[in-house]
C-alpha cells in the first residue's frame, strides 16, 4: 500500500462518528475490481460500525448473495469477469426465484448514469469518489428500510 493509500484510510479513521445504527445489521457486500477502493470502502464501513465483505467482480458478488443475505450492496458498475449491472440483473431474478427479500443495491462509479442503474435492477447511486458522510447517509436510509421492512 502506498502513502497516499494509508494516508487515505487514516483520514477516512479520524472522520469517526458514533454508530448509525442502534442494532448489529447484517454485512455490507463491497464489490469492487480495485484493491486499494475495496480496502477504503470496507474500512469505511469499519469506521461507521459497519461489518463488510467483499467481491472483487460481479460473478463473486453472485456467489456471495447466494450464500447469505446482507444489509445492502455497494457494487461498481464496470469490472472484469461480470460488471456490476448484470450482476445485478442475475441477484434480482436469484431473489425472486428463491423467495428472498431484495438487497438494496448501490451503484458506485464514477462513469455510468444513474438511470442506467436504476434501470438495470440499482435502488441507488453514488458517485466515485464519495465522501464518508455520503456512505454514512447511504447506509442509514438503506439500512434502516431494511431493518424496517423486516418482519
Amino acid at each position: 500500500m502506498t502513502q497516499k493509500d494509508k494516508r487515505a484510510l487514516s483520514i477516512v479513521k479520524d472522520l469517526a462518528k458514533p454508530e448509525i445504527v442502534e442494532k448489529e445489521p447484517e454485512p455490507i457486500l463491497v464489490v469492487e475490481d480495485n484493491d486499494v477502493l475495496r480496502k477504503l470502502f470496507i474500512t469505511q464501513l469499519q469506521v461507521l460500525k459497519l461489518s463488510g465483505e467483499e467481491a472483487a467482480n460481479g460473478q463473486e458478488a453472485v456467489e456471495a448473495v447466494k450464500k447469505r443475505q446482507y444489509g445492502f450492496i455497494l457494487m461498481d458498475v464496470s469490472m472484469p469477469v461480470l460488471d456490476g449491472l448484470d450482476a445485478t440483473k442475475i441477484i434480482r431474478q436469484f431473489e425472486e426465484e428463491n423467495g428472498r427479500k431484495r438487497t438494496p443495491i448501490i451503484a458506485v462509479t464514477g462513469i455510468s448514469d444513474r438511470s442506467t442503474c436504476i434501470t438495470s435492477g440499482m435502488d441507488d447511486f453514488m458517485n466515485k469518489p464519495f465522501l464518508l458522510e455520503h456512505l454514512r447517509a447511504t447506509a442509514a436510509r438503506w439500512l434502516k428500510q431494511t431493518v424496517n421492512s423486516e418482519p
